[in-house]
């Protein structure tokens, strides 16, 4: 059960893929906002900065996760708060890290937007190699003029190191 909470965490790290300060063009996202998104929270989860990650997070935002059980899978959800609480916990114990993102796409919607991606993850916890890769969408939202993630959905699609950091 360790293992799969400590799992369940490293999922969600994979799952913050976008929020920030981009601002849209008339209260609107733009492409090159959303890939200035994707790069902040890039650099932020390899420099495992975690205000850097809650900056881009609205207050009320929710991430949940599928999680395979013995029993089925599950969803399990997150405030902000338990999100960062979790990554502080997850970063303190993982060694030699390695993060990747694939397949990025883009879904415009005005002041509103869905980046989907793959982000694959390695990282040795306990002595333990652990690898996984999730399919993550990340909605952002202009509020108050300022592009933020409203909630990141994440399911594992399977176990391989990544191939770049």
């Amino acid at each position: 059960m360790v293992d799969v909470v400590r799992m369940m965490k490293f999922w969600l790290l994979a799952g913050l893929m976008a929020a920030g300060a981009a601002w849209g063009q008339s209260g609107s996202l733009s492409r090159y906002a959303l890939q200035q998104i994707v790069d902040r929270v890039d650099q932020a989860i390899v420099e495992r900065d975690v205000k850097g990650i809650g900056s881009l997070l609205t207050p009320r935002a929710e991430i949940s996760i599928i999680v395979p059980t013995p029993n089925g899978k599950r969803r399990m959800k997150m405030s902000k708060a338990q999100y960062i609480s979790a990554l502080e916990q997850s970063w303190a114990v993982a060694n030699d890290y390695r993060y990747a993102r694939s397949g990025l796409e883009f879904e415009l919607n005005g002041d509103a937007a869905v980046i989907r991606s793959v982000v694959t993850e390695a990282m040795v916890v306990n002595g333990r190699q652990i690898s996984l890769s999730t399919r993550e969408e990340t909605y952002v939202q202009v509020i108050d003029g300022r592009a933020m993630i409203v909630g990141v959905r994440g399911e594992p699609i399977k176990n391989r190191p990544p191939e770049s950091n």
